[in-house]
């Protein structure tokens, strides 16, 4: 009877808006079902995919992922809209969106965030993202591979 031998996989996350979600749904249903015997040797994701990618390999990195599932849900209900104010935003956005069927409008864009925005999102990234511990655990030879991509990322 030969050795079992281990499977290795790699998980590559979409990005771009309901495709992120998704990216992030699907990701948790496998990092909580992962059976004991297969090792994510790669992480990889663009944008929103990169953020579910690399919240994954954080908890991945540390040999949990439980935890790593906990991550991402922890961090899509800490940018869902919840608050009256994000949801007539969204609101809005939508409706200016579907207004565009009727007439010439001008371009509607969710990624041109103003800077309120921009730094309450930097602000959910610093909760759930130790930075400097992510660097130093990059390093460790058994550490997963992780290849992240984003629009603008030198920028924000």
């Amino acid at each position: 009877m030969g050795v079992p031998t281990r499977s290795r996989v790699a998980i590559a996350c979409q990005g771009g808006g309901s495709h992120t979600v998704f990216s992030a749904g699907v990701l948790q249903g496998i990092l909580s079902r992962l059976p004991e015997e297969v090792d994510v040797v790669a992480l990889s994701g663009t944008s929103g995919g990169a953020m579910c990618a690399a919240l994954a390999w954080d908890g991945l990195v540390g040999g949990d992922p439980q935890l790593a599932s906990q991550k991402l849900q922890q961090f899509w209900e800490a940018i869902a809209a919840n608050e009256p104010w994000d949801k007539i935003l969204n609101q809005t956005l939508l409706d200016l969106a579907n207004l565009r069927n009727h007439m010439v409008l001008p371009e509607v864009s969710p990624y041109h965030l103003p800077t309120w925005g921009e730094e309450q999102f930097r602000n959910v990234l610093n909760q759930h993202f130790d930075f400097e511990e992510l660097r130093k655990l990059a390093h460790r030879p058994d550490a997963p591979a992780l290849l992240i991509g984003a629009v603008e990322v030198l920028t924000g």
